[in-house]
């Protein structure tokens, strides 16, 4: 048994399904999400794959809120707000805000894993109807924009690249048609392909990650304030 298994047990669940070696969950959109219901002593998730949180023996998530008579408070973002890493569902930062914020209102996990600022947006605009009102939104995000900077510009478009886009772009790709041997390429030589570009310096990634997230920055106000709710960004 590895050190990391030895000290972290509870990895070994999240590798089954929750890691991007493991059976993704691909979608329309959003590319890919958490699988939906799944069940384990460290993470669950509902009918539409969000984890749950917990906090004094009542178990709830984003569907479930619906239901619920009060308002709730939302901690948005990727894998910190999603909780990779915690031991239980009632360990995860959503969990822990409900246990010690003296208000007694709910907050409602609402991560996706491995996200970046523009798939946590579009998990927001496809999911916001299931939530009651909404009082506070803690948006976590930002950094995955920074870690994903780095590829091709052909990768990060106009809303950033993705984790896995590789394997997205390799699936998309139109099929070559079989050379013969008689072929101009094999009589002449194959041409020479294309170097890719060198990457961007690290200002210039630096200042890619922050126009995008602070794009993203500013639809999350306007929502927050349409929807009557405090908005806290958090790097």
């Amino acid at each position: 048994m590895t050190a990391r298994m030895t000290l972290t047990p509870q990895m070994a669940e999240y590798e089954q399904k929750f890691t991007d070696s493991g059976d993704v969950r691909w979608l329309p959109y959003l590319m890919y999400f958490h699988p939906t219901e799944h069940r384990s002593p460290v993470v669950n998730t509902d009918l539409a794959g969000f984890r749950y949180s917990e906090s004094l023996g009542t178990r709830y998530s984003v569907i479930d809120s619906g239901q619920s008579s009060g308002s709730v408070r939302l901690l948005a973002g990727s894998s910190t707000v999603f909780g990779i890493g915690a031991s239980a569902d009632s360990w995860t930062l959503s969990s822990r805000l409900t246990q010690n914020d003296s208000r007694g209102q709910r907050w409602i996990n609402f991560g996706g894993r491995s996200f970046n600022s523009t798939q946590e947006l579009l998990l927001f605009a496809l999911n916001k109807h299931h939530l009651p009102k909404v009082d506070e939104i803690v948006l976590f995000s930002g950094f995955n924009n920074l870690g994903l900077a780095r590829q091709p510009q052909e990768y990060r478009g106009e809303h950033g690249a993705f984790f896995n886009c590789h394997q997205f772009f390799d699936a998309l790709a139109p099929a070559r048609p079989a050379s013969s041997a008689w072929s101009l390429s094999n009589l002449f030589g194959k041409a020479q392909e294309q170097e890719p570009p060198a990457p961007q310096s690290m200002q210039e990634q630096i200042d890619y990650a922050a126009d995008l997230t602070l794009q993203h920055l500013d639809i999350w106000r306007a929502l927050a304030a349409d929807m009557g709710a405090k908005l806290t960004f958090i790097l």
